[in-house]
């Protein structure tokens, strides 16, 4: 079963009397396990692709699909538990909770999902060690480094085993050193995890690293690893 389908997605929004085509006849698919890197113009619509996966906007037409759950579709009660359970979230911001331990942010939503304490618990601290932070599990994310708040961040986005995770820029704030380590981890990661990975990105030499990569331009996605 395909873990993402995009079919014939159009979306527009309004500006006074005019129209704003951002994407049109957009075609996608994203299979068990696969990684794919998105690259573009800024404001060409990457943003919008990726809320839209994300539940976060819907499609003008057209049918985004998440094994075999056409999303675009559901209502909201159904799209929390979709990006919840079925979608891990990876920003250019960590947007972790300020009041909590490193192990606390990643614990968290594994709980609140239904899992177990305590096998939330063992999830949370197997993940904080696998980005090398068993150390820093109990430090707030003002007493961690950029690269170790994105890299608690990665974690949490693998708390209840998506099948599927979105990175938006992931190292866009980080400096070349802490970039590097927290893209190693991330393609490592998805890779141990079995997790299908889109990512966003206007790093080039991060999007070589991918199988496969796709440009966003004149509103659609155009194949671009030389296949």
């Amino acid at each position: 079963m395909s873990v993402l389908v995009i079919e014939s997605l159009k979306k527009t929004y309004q500006s006074g009397r005019d129209e704003l085509v951002i994407l049109e006849d957009l075609d996608f698919h994203l299979g068990p396990g696969e990684a794919v890197a998105i690259t573009g113009d800024s404001g060409c619509g990457k943003s919008t692709l990726m809320n839209l996966i994300a539940g976060l906007d819907t499609p003008t037409k057209g049918t985004i699909s998440s094994c075999g759950r056409e999303i675009s579709a559901l209502p909201e009660s159904k799209l929390h538990d979709y990006r919840s359970l079925s979608l891990g979230l990876v920003f250019q911001f960590h947007f972790l909770l300020k009041e909590l331990t490193a192990l606390e942010n990643v614990f968290l939503p594994g709980w609140m999902a239904g899992m177990k304490k305590a096998e939330a618990q063992d999830r949370a601290l197997s993940l904080l060690a696998s980005v090398g932070l068993t150390e820093r599990s109990h430090h707030y994310p003002g007493e961690l480094s950029g690269g170790e708040r994105q890299r608690v961040a990665l974690a949490r986005a693998l708390i209840n085993r998506p099948p599927l995770l979105l990175a938006d820029e992931p190292t866009g704030n980080l400096d070349e050193s802490s970039s590097s380590a927290v893209e190693d981890l991330l393609l490592d990661m998805v890779k141990n995890e079995g997790t299908s990975l889109v990512l966003v990105t206007h790093d080039l030499a991060l999007a070589q690293r991918l199988p496969v990569r796709y440009r966003l331009e004149h509103r659609k996605l155009w194949r671009h690893d030389g296949l």
